[in-house]
């Protein structure tokens, strides 16, 4: 997707958030390219990334609040203080993203692929892991308030030689 057209998404999704009724306006980004844009601070709460390639996608700040991320990948991505409260990231890959300061209360990450990403524990209040797959260092201090913890699968890092 062209940088223009992204914007010009964006600006009718803002639009879209202050006045609801207008529901053509609601970002829908399905399935798209979005391989390392530059999303940092942008405002794309309740929108549709579902299946969107966000590999190395620059989200620092965004406010992703009730996004739909299922299936999405962003793997290498910066999350650092994004606004992830109640997104759906089910089976999302968050491998190596950095996740530092982002706001996971509520979100749904059951399946999700955590392996090597960096988290702040305290912004994680409720949020559903299960059967997420992660490296147990990642949550050697579960201090997780009602979070959901069945089925966690534990990933152990083979070390190649």
């Amino acid at each position: 997707m062209s940088p223009s057209k992204l914007k010009e998404i964006l600006r009718l999704h803002s639009n879209w958030i202050k006045n609801p009724k207008y529901t053509h306006l609601k970002a829908d980004l399905y399935r798209e390219d979005l391989f390392e844009a530059d999303l940092n601070g942008s405002m794309l709460k309740e929108a549709n990334l579902n299946r969107a390639n966000l590999n190395k996608a620059k989200l620092k700040g965004a406010d992703l609040s009730g996004a739909d991320l299922r299936s999405a990948t962003l793997c290498l991505s910066d999350l650092r203080g994004a606004n992830l409260r109640g997104a759906n990231l089910r089976f999302t890959s968050l491998g190596e993203s950095d996740l530092q300061g982002a706001d996971l209360s509520g979100a749904d990450l059951y399946m999700a692929d955590l392996r090597g990403a960096k988290f702040t524990i305290e912004l994680m209040d409720s949020i559903n892991l299960g059967s997420t797959i992660y490296q147990p260092h990642q949550f050697s201090f579960l201090a997780l308030n009602r979070t959901f913890l069945n089925q966690v699968k534990k990933f152990q890092r083979k070390m190649i030689g």
